[in-house]
């Protein structure tokens, strides 16, 4: 069997899909790598710093999320378990995240997906590149699927989805739509 062929090839400035630069849709740069447990206070920052709207957005919940899900996204020590990526900006003297994606094992060949961005760098870019970075590293590591399940109103992550170039199943149910993508094979 012939192992899959992720679609994501990167420009060669944007660096390798685990880190290095990634260019934004308004010309600034950002840094992407995978995270670290030394990240968790810092992510935990990012999420209570995002709009209620983009919080129910992620968390399909207005909770806080637990602080064991801060330890499991800040360990990507294991990428066939879960990786999560950090999207950051150099905002002054220091950086500052600005966007978040995860995937988690689901079984051997399947993960969830999900990921969020700073509300003020939303619509930038950073969902896509993290989408595709994610899958990248997610076929090196045997994952041939992303699964998902969004809300039917959110428009911004069912056209990253849409867009990706990754064939696409989805089911509306209840307001929600449950997605699984194809890494390994294109949208014909």
């Amino acid at each position: 069997m012939t192992a899959a062929k992720p679609l994501f090839v990167p420009y060669p400035a944007q660096g390798h899909a685990e880190a290095g630069e990634i260019h934004l849709r308004d010309g600034l740069v950002a840094s992407i790598r995978c995270s670290e447990p030394s990240d968790e206070s810092a992510m935990r920052d990012f999420f209570l710093r995002l709009s209620p709207e983009s919080r129910h957005k992620r968390f399909l919940s207005c909770a806080d999320p637990p602080d064991s899900w801060f330890k499991t996204i800040c360990d990507s020590s294991n990428p066939k378990r879960g990786l999560t990526l950090i999207a950051s900006h150099c905002d002054g003297e220091s950086q500052r995240i600005i966007g978040v994606g995860t995937y988690l094992a689901k079984d051997a060949s399947t993960a969830e997906v999900a990921f969020s961005v700073d509300d003020v760098f939303q619509g930038m870019f950073i969902g896509t590149l993290l989408l595709e970075r994610l899958a990248a590293l997610a076929v090196e590591n045997g994952i041939t699927r992303f699964w998902a399940v969004t809300q039917a109103f959110n428009r911004p992550m069912l056209d990253i989805f849409e867009k990706s170039g990754f064939e696409m199943r989805k089911v509306l149910e209840g307001g929600y739509f449950e997605i699984v993508l194809s890494l390994s094979k294109p949208k014909c």
